[in-house]
């Protein structure tokens, strides 16, 4: 192959990666093989509120008045505990999470 053939076949590559389209509405209120909402999944892989946690809360807000089923964390607990690893900044989604949800913290306030 040539540098212009491999060239021509970047650009095809990352202008297909750049089109995907992902389709919030009918994504954020799918739940997952293991009863997970897509919000929780998205929280747990590190998505920030700006990269897109915003679109799928967005697209199903009743998902934040549950708790995961996996781990039995709220949404903004679940955040914060992916935020301890030092390399994320989650503050802005534990932040919205709970802004958009205050009742979360309720139970766990004495």
């Amino acid at each position: 192959m040539s540098k212009d053939t491999i060239s021509t076949t970047q650009r095809t590559l990352t202008h297909l990666s750049c089109s995907i389209f992902v389709n919030w509405k009918v994504y954020a209120k799918t739940k997952q093989s293991d009863g997970r909402w897509a919000l929780f999944t998205a929280i747990e892989k590190g998505l920030n509120w700006s990269d897109g946690l915003d679109k799928i809360l967005d697209a199903n807000g009743a998902a934040i008045e549950d708790q995961d089923v996996v781990t039995g964390l709220e949404a903004f607990m679940l955040a914060a505990v992916v935020s301890s690893n030092p390399n994320r900044r989650y503050m802005e989604s534990i932040y919205k999470l709970l802004r958009d949800y205050p009742p979360a913290i309720i139970p766990y306030v004495k």
